[in-house]
């Protein structure tokens, strides 16, 4: 007779019980909800630093026109690289999005920075711009929030001028502002927080989350204003990219709405601009 000799050996294998499954898959539930929680509270910190680089900068060109009654940039009681300040209440030069050479100058914008750390309201230390374009953490501070290349820059947009290439601001909407923008490279002579792709430093859903947190979070009113790119301001150019067609909302929708511009709302492609001032306490 012939005997199996497997069967001298008790088996060792089984499958799992619907009790260890149940436990595995509740553990990878676990974990799958640490990791959205986690990078739910990264965002809300980086959220929380960038409206407090905002306040830090406002405050300190409070403190600036309180101590010489001008404007960084604009002062002309502190050196200068290139032009210097006029000291008429506009940070201008900067053609922000069009083609100039004022950057070269430098311009008033250009000094922007520099007068700041000159003046000790500011602790870091900042020259001045002394070619077309401003590079982030190199001329100007980079963003808290955005991608790499962003950067925050002080400036005066105006209804006409030279201030802002293309813009279709009304009085009230004119004045100084805090600009957070992409400026990707200096290769285009000119060009200050525009890439060739015509980026923007934050996605459609970031741009909206401070917009709600620090205005109305309508994208062309209030305190903080949105444009796509370098371009119109309130919009972008096409109308399409970071807002919606007629500029009234942030296109969160990852759709396109021009077939020359494919949209998603996980681009960086839009551009903040918020008043200075109105985080400080003061007025324009």
């Amino acid at each position: 007779m012939v005997i199996n000799s497997l069967s001298r050996f008790p088996r060792t294998q089984r499958g799992f019980t619907l009790i260890e499954l149940a436990i595995v898959l509740v553990v990878i539930g676990l974990l799958i909800g640490g990791v959205l929680v986690g990078q739910s509270l990264i965002d809300s910190t980086k959220l929380s630093s960038q409206i407090g680089q905002f306040q830090q900068y406002d405050i300190a060109v409070t403190q600036f026109r309180n101590r010489y009654g001008q404007l960084p940039g604009d002062s002309n009681l502190l050196p200068s690289t290139g032009a210097a300040g006029n000291n008429n209440g506009i940070i201008d030069g900067a053609n922000y999005g069009g083609a100039s050479s004022t950057w070269g100058a430098p311009s008033e914008a250009g000094n922007f920075w520099r007068h700041l750390s000159a003046s000790g309201s500011i602790s870091e230390t900042w020259g001045s711009a002394t070619h077309n374009n401003v590079r982030a953490g190199i001329d100007a501070p980079n963003a808290k929030l955005g991608i790499k290349g962003s950067l925050i820059q002080g400036m005066t947009l105006q209804p006409t001028g030279n201030s802002f290439g293309g813009m279709s601001l009304t009085q009230e909407q004119s004045g100084n502002y805090w600009v957070l923008c992409f400026n990707a490279t200096t290769l285009n002579a000119g060009f200050f927080c525009r890439d060739s792709r015509y980026g923007g430093a934050l996605t459609a859903v970031q741009a909206l989350a401070l917009d709600t947190k620090m205005d109305d979070g309508v994208p062309n009113t209030g305190a903080v204003l949105a444009a796509g790119d370098a371009g119109n301001l309130p919009g972008g150019d096409y109308g399409v990219r970071c807002l919606t067609q007629d500029f009234s909302a942030y296109n969160t929708n990852p759709v396109s709405q021009n077939a020359c511009c494919p949209v998603s709302s996980a681009s960086t492609l839009c551009n903040l601009h918020l008043k200075m001032f109105s985080l400080a306490g003061g007025s324009q």
